[in-house]
This record gives structure tokens, sequence and C-alpha cells, in this order.
């Protein structure tokens, strides 16, 4: 892969089918790339946080229950 098959192939990534030709700039293809990996981050952390709730919650639901050693 060439440099500028990798250029279209991120400017793609970015906004879609045919975005190389579409007068978008170097600068806002990053910005795209950086609010796509800003955002997966965040959804992980919220995503991860939501499972520790969950754990919590069925711990303590099946230690009010009987059903831990506790």
């Amino acid at each position: 892969m060439n440099t500028e098959e990798f250029i279209e192939l991120v400017y793609e990534i970015a906004f879609g089918d045919n975005a190389i030709n579409r007068d978008f700039t170097h600068h806002e293809v990053l910005d795209e790339l950086r609010r796509f990996s800003d955002e997966a981050l965040l959804n992980d952390r919220i995503n991860n946080g939501a499972d520790k709730w969950r754990e919590r919650v069925v711990k303590e639901m099946n230690k009010q229950r009987g059903m831990t050693r506790e």
C-alpha cells in the first residue's frame, strides 16, 4: 500500500465512500477520527462501569437472599 492509498482509506474511515474527493482537509479527517476514538473510549468506560455496577447489585442481591457465604 502506498501513501496515497493509505490516505484514501483513512478518509473513507472518517467520512465514508469517496471521501477523498469530497473536499475534506487532513485536519478534518483527523478531528473526525479523534472524535470516533474519544467516543469509543468513553463508551468503553461507561460500559465497564455499568458492568461493575451490575456485578455489585447482583452480589448484594445474592447476599440478601443468603446465596453467598459472606
